[in-house]
């Protein structure tokens, strides 16, 4: 326990990107993700998602806090296909700066969504204490560790 890293994703998000593809600097990214929406993929021995839960409230408090939210304030490009979007990330009622190593994976038209869609990934680490993200079990504060790598999959939809 705690030796491999824990994996858990988000199911339920919505997010808008204003993109200037002549000047991506110009561009801006909403985020706000359901912060009870987190799956782990790990069965308790009632064969329940149960740690799904007890992260959802202790870690994120979902309840009092129920979105997490991104929002960019500045985007630097280092290459034509990747940058960094610096922004504001609040979860568990703090809001902490974030800076997000991204790099664009292309677009193209998209019959099936019905318009022009761009993919991006994006990855960063953060301190998760930093946002008072503890678990009230301390067997789980000593094996989960404070730093969080986040990796973002997205594809955005031109409306």
């Amino acid at each position: 326990m705690g030796l491999s890293p824990f994996v858990g994703r988000f199911d339920t998000m919505r997010g808008t990107l204003t993109f200037d593809p002549r000047t991506p600097t110009n561009s801006a990214l909403d985020i706000t993700i359901a912060a009870n929406s987190v799956s782990t993929n790990v069965v308790g021995r009632d064969g329940a998602h149960t740690f799904d839960q007890q992260i959802a409230r202790e870690v994120f408090a979902a309840e009092a806090n129920p979105d997490i939210r991104f929002v960019s304030r500045t985007i630097t490009t280092t290459d034509p296909n990747t940058g960094l979007i610096s922004g504001d990330l609040t979860f568990n009622g703090a809001t902490h700066p974030a800076t997000l190593e991204t790099h664009f994976e292309g677009g193209r038209v998209d019959p099936l969504r019905g318009g022009y869609v761009l993919a991006f990934t994006a990855r960063t680490i953060i301190d998760r204490s930093q946002w008072g993200a503890r678990f009230s079990n301390p067997i789980a504060n000593g094996t989960v560790g404070n730093d969080v790598e986040i990796l973002i999959s997205a594809e955005f939809v031109k409306s």
